[in-house]
């Protein structure tokens, strides 16, 4: 685990440190953070709450279940083009991948607890 969330924070530090830090709804205690790059989106989640993708998704969207749910439920704001879906557990193993288009509204993702989600646009 330690590993997989190492190398995750490697991959993903442009994002996490340069990115443009979002913490949203102080008076709950910030149970949703985001970060925004021009190539990637990260959005974690600490509390079972509604996540709302926003507009100009970037590329990648990365979303990490900080949550002990088995699910997150997602709200897009508009119609997502297609993008590969990638669910993986807390240790990094691949649980689901998958080509999908998410249209606008709600929608539930099961993801397993402390795991994350990655939304990718990729070229075929």
């Amino acid at each position: 685990m330690v590993k997989f969330w190492l190398g995750f924070w490697k991959e993903n530090k442009d994002v996490l440190i340069e990115g443009k830090l979002q913490p949203l709804y102080p008076e709950l205690m910030y149970p949703v953070i985001i970060s925004d790059t021009k190539e990637k989106r990260f959005i974690g989640v600490y509390s079972d709450y509604v996540i709302k993708s926003g507009i100009n998704i970037p590329k990648e969207l990365i979303i990490v279940n900080g949550t002990l749910e088995e699910h997150i439920v997602l709200k897009c704001n508009h119609d997502l083009e297609e993008r590969e879906l990638i669910i993986m557990d807390s240790c990094g193993r691949i649980k689901s991948h998958q080509r999908v288009i998410l249209h606008k509204g709600i929608h539930q993702i099961s993801v397993p607890a402390s795991g994350v989600i990655k939304l990718i646009i990729t070229q075929l």
